[in-house]
This record gives C-alpha cells, structure tokens and sequence, in this order.
C-alpha cells in the first residue's frame, strides 16, 4: 500500500493519505479533506454545518417528542389519583 502526502486544502499542511483512504482530517486544522484521487478537497462549511443543522433537528424532535409523552403521561396520573 503505497501512503502518498498531500497538502491540506484548507492551512496547507502536509497529510499522509494511502490509497484506500477516502477522507482524512487535518491534525492541524480539523478540515475534513475529501480525496479524490491524488488531490484533496476539503468539504465546504456549507456541508459540514448541513450535517450539523440535521443533528440538531433530529435531538429536538426527539426531546420535543419525549417531553410531550411525559406531560400526557403525568396528565393520565393526575387523572386517575382525582
């Protein structure tokens, strides 16, 4: 397996990257560098901050969704102690 080092696209740091290897993170500055062939290109913010937004949404939905569960199930209690 052959390692190839290429530069960070985002601080020009070195990487060292094998053949099999897609993805690599910058040690240096934490971009995540998508390599397509021999040449890295680092993942936009925009994409990054995509993924992010979608794992937020989804830990609100399903904090939304429990605290509803929780308030009819205290309802349903208080309902059966009157």
């Amino acid at each position: 397996m052959e390692i190839k080092t290429l530069k960070c696209q985002n601080c020009g740091a070195p990487l060292k990257v094998s053949e099999s290897e897609e993805r690599i993170i910058c040690p240096y500055c934490g971009v995540v560098n998508v390599v397509i062939g021999d040449v890295p290109a680092a993942e936009t913010p925009d994409i990054i901050r995509a993924q992010k937004s979608r794992s937020v949404a989804i830990f609100v939905v399903v904090g939304v969704t429990l605290l509803i569960a929780i308030m009819v199930f205290v309802f349903i209690i208080m309902g059966l102690a009157h």
